[in-house]
């Protein structure tokens, strides 16, 4: 019995269709729609940005009327850092305008996700005008699995 080879075309077909099914399920995992609030505990996501550079990673939080001494960042694993705020009064969703939700809050919280290998024990960071800033060395000398 003779085997039918595989045209190059199907193989590339194949291929992106693959491709297309791995980026679906990173995209859905990654970015599921909540809210950035919970009236629960009292606590707001802060918008936060993640730049990339070839020796650092800078990550950016919005903490407006935060207390400055009541920040708290750290590592919680390898590619995760965590940022915890306490603000100086409480905020509450009448001052974005929003009137059909109630609720007051007092504490910031997010979990940042480190998309690079980074040595979190040399992080450093600085908060002025409610805007934190954690910059983390990157590793270098690692391999890709």
């Amino acid at each position: 019995m003779k085997m039918r080879r595989r045209s190059i075309l199907d193989i590339i077909s194949e291929y992106i269709e693959e491709l297309e099914r791995v980026a679906d399920q990173m995209f859905e995992a990654r970015f599921i729609e909540q809210p950035s609030w919970d009236t629960a505990s009292a606590t707001l996501e802060p918008l936060t940005n993640v730049f990339i550079s070839a020796k650092e990673v800078i990550i950016t939080a919005d903490l407006p009327c935060v207390d400055v001494k009541a920040i708290t960042v750290k590592a919680l694993k390898r590619d995760i850092i965590e940022i915890k705020a306490k603000t100086k009064r409480t905020i509450s969703f009448d001052e974005f305008g929003i009137i059909h939700r109630k609720g007051k809050f007092s504490n910031f919280y997010v979990q940042v996700a480190v998309p690079v290998p980074v040595n979190t024990t040399k992080m450093k960071t600085l908060c002025k005008n409610g805007i934190l800033e954690v910059r983390i060395p990157r590793k270098l000398g690692y391999s890709v699995k």
